[in-house]
Formats: structure tokens, sequence, C-alpha cells
């Protein structure tokens, strides 16, 4: 059972966990976000508001773009880091996990910080990074005017 001829078996049999967790999930008990005396959305009126359907498309190309990028990291890590597609195909996941790991961990970490001492001692580099990201990019343009200007 375990072999690679008996592949559709396996994956039959990894697909009654999520069908247990779902039969568990609708015991979990949920604490209701509404007041007394308020009333909720219907289901109706949710697919009838035009902010779920936005919120919704942004989670399917969330989804899309993250599968999108799994997929591309096996081939990344075998061409950059020039191993088989073995390893690759190991390599590549793992490292983009422990990435959405770090980025996760970062973000916790900057939304429980103390955003009045974070805008206080950060603003100025985001500033200074901007400015030169214009001086930058308006260089050219300078560039051309001020040799205008001398007639060259």
């Amino acid at each position: 059972i375990f072999d690679i001829q008996s592949w559709k078996i396996m994956s039959c049999i990894w697909a009654v966990v999520p069908l247990i967790n779902m039969i568990f999930f609708t015991k979990v008990p949920i604490a209701s976000l509404m007041n007394e005396g308020e009333k909720g959305l219907t289901v109706k009126q949710l697919f009838h508001n035009k902010i779920f359907w936005v919120l919704m498309v942004m989670m399917i190309c969330a989804g899309a773009s993250e599968q999108a990028v799994s997929q591309w990291a096996s081939t990344f890590a075998e061409t950059g880091l020039g191993v088989s597609k073995a390893i690759g195909d190991l390599a590549g996941p793992m490292l983009f996990a422990l990435l959405m790991i770090c980025a996760n961990v970062c973000a916790t970490a900057l939304m429980i910080m103390c955003l009045s001492r974070y805008m206080i001692y950060h603003t100025a580099l985001f500033y200074i990074a901007g400015l030169m990201c214009l001086v930058e990019a308006a260089g050219p343009y300078m560039k051309k005017r001020k040799d205008k200007s001398h007639g060259l």
C-alpha cells in the first residue's frame, strides 16, 4: 500500500483526514462576536456585499500566488544551489516555509512593538530611503534638464 503504484489509494486515505477535521470542527464551540441584541448578516446579505467578494478574490489570488511560489521554489533551489531534483524538491519548499515563518514572526513582533516608538525611531530611515529612491529615479531627468540649460 505504501509503494508508488498505489498512490491513488494513499491519496484517498489522506483525503479522509480533512473530512474528519470538518466533522470535529462542527462540534467546536465558537464565541459570538455580537453583543446582546445585535443581529448579524445573513448569508444572502453577505453574498450581496461587494467588499466580501473583493476580499474573497484577494484570498484566492493570495493562495494561488503562494502555490506558484512554492512550486517555483524547488526549481530555484535546483538551479540556484546546483543540487539534484530530489534535493531541490525538498529544499525549495522547506526554505520557502522557513522564510514564511520568519516573515510571520517578524510581522507579529512589529505589531506587538509600541507603534509610537517604532515610528519615532524608524520613520526617519524610511524617509531617507524614499528620498534616495526619488533622487535616483529623478537623476536622469535632472541631468537632461541641466544639459539643456547649458546648451549641450
